[in-house]
């Protein structure tokens, strides 16, 4: 007989732990099948990601391919309507015009660049060797050393001269403390007006092509002496102040002529001034030169100049010094058949001895004259003015390019000086034993005009001008030696006593600009005149056209007893009390 034995039924926690246990054991992988998975997956990434990369790489060169493509629309269909770029400005504001900036011509491929064929009037990606990967057909297959452009925000880049360069606004240029940018290789700089200069070193060779566009920068060209002529040929596009040679001295403070070698400088644009001592230049066809100016420094190699003027090419002014012969040329005939074709439309100037030696009177820039007046940057050249040889009966131009402090009495005696503020202020420094009468003193029947074309330069003294035995006046004009006369049309005239006092047979007219005194009793003095109208001598006379005048009414004051009249016929004074505390009388 058997007994069957059986187990006790399980209580709940019992079977819940028993399948929680088979649970467990039917998930967990064993070490082999780990190894399997780990495997798998590793194989599938070492296909998948090159896969991916591939399709994103082909997205974005699908995408710069796009770009490029757009981009040649916008050029074809503005040369169909007649308008080709011919520049790479001219590419880029069409392409701007299209929506793309230069920043949008940095490919999103990696190791691909988008450049411009000048040739073609067309752009092109490329890859790190230059292969075309997308463009025109008429674009080369390869663009390295073809004259293609490229765009850059890093300026490194321009060490590769495959290529011309054009810095994006954003490039980071390595001038040096005195605000110059050193040149060795192509580069288009159009982007940065407000560069101080820019030097092509005299070692550099092969062919430079400099562009810019700026009112204010210096392109440096050429050695210092003929010993370090420039060996490489230069183009210059675009627009600038000046080109002109490095300073051969710490002495010489100013632009003085290039030697730039008989590799010769091509000039393509517009520059303001071009210096010259040696070497060949070629004004190409449509460039324009303001003032050619021949410098004297190397006045003993004259005939190693060699100026080319092409179809359309033009100058304002021929200016040489009075040690620079025209007819040491190398070629005059040249330079004289085109100075006498220009002579008979009346459109060049020549200077043959113009006013002052760019040599010995160290302005900034300028030939004197009235489209090019001298310009003015410092005290010391400020201080040249006295010194100008002024028997010659010429008008002499000169305007500020900075504010300056003078400290001394200036004399007006050239037979016309004009004298542009240009938004800038004299102030004058006086001390209490100065014993001048005047800062300006107009005499021998000269002729002085003060002007300020932007409209906030100025004229200022100290406080202490009033003291007595010191600087009385801002201008003074003495007749005894002729009718000298003063005509200011602008600026701000602030004073310690009077603004102007005029002598015997001398004339003032003020056609503008503001007057004010820094003391009370200055406010009669503001316009005066010395004469001796009691003894029967000639009047002085001062004629108010237009103005402004702190407490002094020019209809009726009391600077030459009372209700003095200094109003111009038909002309009137208004009082104006719109500044608080304040009272003017405005002449119009």
């Amino acid at each position: 007989m058997m007994f069957l034995r059986h187990k006790a039924p399980l209580s709940e926690e019992e079977a819940g732990s028993k399948r929680t246990v088979k649970s467990a054991l039917r998930r967990a992988f064993t070490i082999t099948e780990l190894v399997i998975v780990i495997a798998v997956v590793a194989i599938l990434a070492a296909v998948l990601i090159p896969t991916f990369a591939n399709i994103i790489d082909k997205a974005n060169e699908s995408a710069d391919t796009q770009t490029v493509k757009n981009l040649n629309t916008i050029l074809e269909a503005n040369e169909t309507l007649g308008d080709r770029a011919d520049t790479v400005e001219e590419a880029l504001a069409q392409a701007l015009e299209g929506g793309y900036k230069v920043e949008n011509l940095t490919p999103t491929s990696d190791g691909y660049d988008i450049v411009w064929d000048a040739a073609n009037n067309r752009f092109a990606l490329i890859d790190k060797d230059g292969n075309k990967i997308f463009g025109d057909p008429a674009t080369p297959d390869n663009v390295a050393g073809t004259g293609c452009w490229q765009f850059s925000e890093n300026y490194s880049d321009v060490s590769d001269d495959n290529y011309l360069w054009y810095m994006s606004p954003e490039a980071q240029l390595p001038v040096d403390g005195s605000g110059n940018l050193n040149v060795s290789t192509s580069i288009n700089l159009s982007a940065f007006p407000e560069l101080e200069s820019v030097t092509v070193p005299a070692d550099a060779s092969g062919k430079i092509d400099i562009t810019l566009n700026s009112d204010q920068t210096n392109v440096i060209v050429g050695g210092s002496s003929t010993a370090t002529a420039n060996e490489a040929t230069v183009n210059v596009y675009g627009s600038m102040k000046s080109i002109q040679g490095p300073k051969p001295t710490a002495s010489f403070q100013n632009a003085i002529g290039g030697n730039y070698g008989m590799n010769s400088l091509h000039i393509y644009g517009n520059v303001e001034y071009l210096y010259y001592a040696t070497g060949h230049v070629v004004i190409e066809n449509n460039a324009f030169v303001g003032a050619l100016v021949a410098t004297s420094v190397f006045s003993s190699n004259a005939d190693k100049i060699d100026i080319e003027i092409k179809a359309g090419g033009k100058i304002d002014y021929l200016a040489t010094s009075s040690q620079v012969n025209l007819s040491t040329f190398k070629d005059p005939a040249k330079l004289m058949n085109y100075i006498d074709d220009q002579n008979a439309v009346s459109s060049v100037n020549i200077l043959s001895d113009y006013n002052i030696s760019i040599d010995s009177f160290f302005v900034s820039g300028g030939l004197g004259v009235e489209k090019y007046p001298y310009s003015i940057t410092t005290n010391s050249q400020f201080g040249y003015i006295n010194s100008i040889n002024y028997s010659e009966p010429v008008p002499y131009y000169f305007e500020l390019s900075a504010d300056i402090v003078i400290s001394t009495q200036y004399f007006t005696q050239l037979s016309n000086m004009y004298l542009d503020l240009n938004g800038h202020t004299i102030t004058i420094n006086v001390k209490d034993s100065d014993t001048v009468a005047s800062a300006f003193l107009v005499q021998k029947g000269h002729e002085l005009t003060i002007n300020d074309s932007v409209g906030t330069g100025g004229i200022i003294t100290p406080a202490n001008y009033s003291t007595v035995g010191s600087v009385g006046y801002i201008f003074a004009l003495v007749g005894t030696s002729g009718n000298s006369k003063l005509t200011i049309n602008g600026g701000n005239f602030v004073c310690g006593l009077t603004a102007v006092q005029t002598d015997d047979k001398c004339t003032a007219v003020i056609n503008g600009g503001k007057f004010s005194s820094l003391v009370e009793e200055g406010e009669v003095f503001l316009l005066n005149r010395i004469d001796h109208a009691d003894d029967g001598g000639p009047l002085s006379t001062i004629t108010v056209n237009g103005g402004r005048f702190k407490d002094f009414d020019p209809a009726s004051n009391n600077a030459d007893g009372a209700k003095t009249n200094y109003l111009g016929s038909g002309h009137t004074s208004t009082k104006d009390t719109s500044v608080a505390g304040e009272v003017w009388y405005v002449v119009a």
